[in-house]
């Protein structure tokens, strides 16, 4: 989700480069469905990008003032298109070929935190849904 940086902009990502990720690579996710409560997927590199401004009113994008990139993980969109692999809010690590899948205890602790981060993220929704509701009025 965009920050919103004065009246009617937004800060965005505009991505400027993939870089392939060498074989082996892989995201972790934690999703307690799974019967080890994860899910480890090939990682397909890495995304650079920039930081821009967005107007919605006039759909126009522009440079960050202060010019500002970011290299993250990348994964694969359901369509095949690669995105930032951050966007999921279940994404907890990216390991290189060489290392070892987490610990159970570790993906206990991981999935605890996890949950409560969404306990929060929801307690946060529903505090200020009054508010728009108010404003929407």
């Amino acid at each position: 989700m965009p920050r919103t940086t004065h009246d009617r902009v937004f800060r965005v990502w505009r991505t400027l480069s993939f870089t392939a990720a060498p074989p082996g690579w892989r995201l972790i996710y934690i999703v307690p469905d799974e019967p080890d409560g994860i899910l480890a997927v090939p990682m397909p590199g890495w995304v650079t990008q920039e930081a821009c401004l967005l107007n919605p009113v006039t759909d126009t994008m522009t440079r960050a003032p202060i010019p500002e990139t970011r290299v993250v993980a990348a994964s694969t969109h359901d369509n095949g298109e690669i995105e930032e692999a951050c966007l999921t809010d279940n994404l907890w690590l990216a390991l290189p070929p060489d290392a070892d899948l987490p610990t159970a205890d570790a993906i206990q602790e991981a999935a605890a935190e996890y949950r409560q981060a969404a306990e929060r993220r929801r307690t946060t929704a529903e505090q200020h849904r009054p508010a728009e509701q108010e404003t929407a009025r």
